[in-house]
């Protein structure tokens, strides 16, 4: 064999390694983009389907008295029930009490009350946990709004919000007035 030959292909041999190197190495990298766009994609899918959910549900209605009955305590336990200290828990105010355009047979009117609660300095898994642990153990309160201002603090290592959460709840009374 020539010289000539043999140095062909070797220069040949080298750039078929490189380039099924280089396809191999691009191959990997697609295959890894494409698990973590699957994975995104069924996380996305799991949100739309609770998201769906949580619009489906009907919500509770209490009879003949206002829900605000040992509201406070209630707010407590579920800080209690987090772990979470009952000093974030700063305030609970009235935001409003409508009634509702519901026809009803037995004449009873439907009304809608709305409470501000206020919670300081609370850290976004913290905020999940109350959000999850109020959704179970009170299901007669939804949370129909949701407000989050970040504290601004020179300890970074953590972000801590003031969370502002509207509070409702649907009733039945059997009064004449509005």
């Amino acid at each position: 064999m020539s010289r000539r030959v043999i140095i062909l292909s070797t220069t040949v041999g080298a750039l078929l390694a490189i380039t099924l190197t280089t396809s191999l190495r691009r191959a990997g990298a697609a295959e890894q983009g494409a698990r973590s766009a699957r994975s995104t994609y069924e996380q996305a899918v799991a949100d739309a389907n609770e998201v769906l959910a949580l619009r489906g549900r009907r919500p509770v209605i209490a009879a003949a008295e206002h829900p605000t009955r040992d509201l406070i305590a209630r707010i407590n336990d579920v800080l209690n029930l987090c772990g979470l200290s009952s000093r974030i828990f700063s305030s609970l105010t009235p935001e409003s009490d409508v009634k509702l355009d519901v026809q009803s047979s037995d004449r009873s009117i439907y009304r809608r009350q709305s409470l501000r609660l206020s919670l300081m300095g609370v850290e976004p898994p913290e905020i999940g946990s109350f959000l999850a642990s109020w959704r179970e153990a009170q299901p007669l309160w939804s949370i129909s709004r949701i407000e989050l201002t970040h504290q601004r603090s020179r300890e970074a290592d953590t972000p801590k919000y003031d969370v502002t959460l509207v509070l409702s709840s649907i009733y039945v009374s059997y009064e004449s007035s509005s």
